[in-house]
């Protein structure tokens, strides 16, 4: 979010993995979370949908996060509402873009051809072991490297989409950040994920950042967390 003095605009990353309870302490849940992490990407974005809730026209956050929003994650989502709201008080909300996990996932999965496998051998280790060990910690730490190195030179994320949003703020720096369902009944994750302030307003920096963020989502940390939730 925009800093009340220094005046930075915001930047919203999107999730690798599925939005959630990423991993659980069942097995079913574990290979559930694997194959949609791994499986077929969802739709580009669509205006947000609404839903009545108390009276009150309000936005599908499930629906942005997960489904027809191209999974953009709850932080998203919740922006999204907020934009809406804020707009009948005549407020604004510092200015944002959301990255689908469609084009996250397409880039690593191209500049990383290693992480489905990786990504795979580390669900199976955990299944089998129960917990976070040091061999599934050593494969957190490949996958870590490995998605950083996918969104660094030669390899940032040339979207045309990110480049011209970037190119029409006027701030000198954005913040880089990660969203999900981090904080919910099922799980709880909230500060799990990184998030980057003061990144300069250039694409290269901007991919970087978004390198550093995504590889968060494989953290001892993070996934530590999640599975404790």
């Amino acid at each position: 979010m925009e800093e009340p003095i220094r005046r930075r605009d915001s930047f919203e990353s999107v999730s690798i993995t599925p939005p959630g309870s990423v991993l659980s302490d069942t097995e079913s849940r574990v290979y559930d979370v694997a194959k949609k992490v791994l499986g077929d990407s969802p739709p580009p974005l669509s205006p947000p949908p609404l839903i009545r809730v108390s009276g009150v026209d309000r936005v599908d956050l499930d629906e942005i996060a997960l489904t027809s929003s191209g999974g953009h994650g709850y932080k998203a989502a919740n922006l999204l509402q907020l934009e809406r709201l804020a707009m009948r008080m005549g407020v604004l909300v510092p200015p944002f873009t959301p990255l689908s996990h469609e084009k996250v996932m397409d880039h690593i999965k191209k500049t990383f051809p290693e992480f489905p496998a990786l990504y795979q051998r580390f669900v199976e280790t955990l299944c089998r072991e129960g917990a976070l060990s040091e061999g599934s910690k050593a494969i957190l730490h490949h996958i870590r490297e490995g998605v950083e190195r996918a969104f660094a030179p030669p390899n940032i994320l040339r979207d045309e989409e990110l480049r011209e949003w970037i190119g029409s703020r006027s701030a000198e720096f954005l913040i880089v950040r990660s969203t999900g369902k981090e904080d919910s009944d099922l799980a709880s994750n909230a500060g799990g994920n990184l998030s980057v302030p003061n990144v300069k307003k250039d694409l290269r920096e901007v991919s970087l950042e978004i390198g550093r963020v995504a590889a968060s989502y494989f953290s001892e940390k993070s996934i530590g967390q999640r599975i404790a939730a």
